[in-house]
């Protein structure tokens, strides 16, 4: 089963924000579509708990996640070659907030962050740029042999 014109089979995707919802969903596709998956999240819903012990107990692999943090980040790509043994080839940036008006940009100070920027912006800018490098060494460390 492909998304568009791209098959998943034996692809590995990391789906943020895929312990519950919409996103949850794109990682129940993606696994039914022969793909594996790292579920990332804060933690997972009763939903994404059934998934995991279900039909995700094979092909999915939960990571507590907080897309705010690097670190975080990069260790999706550390767990996928731990049990995957490769990096991922797609990235699906789901996870996403939104703040309430009260969160007002005016009467900040220079160490207040907004999550709703952190998360909704600079997450999928920060797996990009991650893809873009562990790409790039991949390619780079399977070109030296020749």
């Amino acid at each position: 089963m492909p998304f568009g014109d791209f098959p998943l089979k034996d692809k590995i995707a990391v789906v943020t924000g895929a312990g519950s919802g919409i996103n949850l969903s794109f990682a129940q596709l993606a696994v039914q579509a022969g793909a594996r998956v790292i579920v990332a999240d804060l933690k997972l819903t009763a939903d994404g708990e059934k998934f995991m012990s279900g039909e995700g107990a094979k092909a999915a692999r939960f990571v507590k996640c907080d897309v705010t943090e690097r670190a975080d980040l990069e260790n999706l790509v550390k767990v996928a070659e731990r049990e995957f043994g490769d990096v991922p080839d797609v990235y699906i940036a789901g996870a996403g907030v939104f703040e309430p008006s009260w969160s007002n940009f005016w009467d900040d100070t220079e160490e207040d962050r907004y999550a709703q920027v952190d998360i909704n912006v600079n997450h999928p800018i920060k797996q990009v740029t991650l893809h873009y490098q562990n790409y790039y060494y991949l390619a780079s460390s399977t070109t030296q042999g020749l």
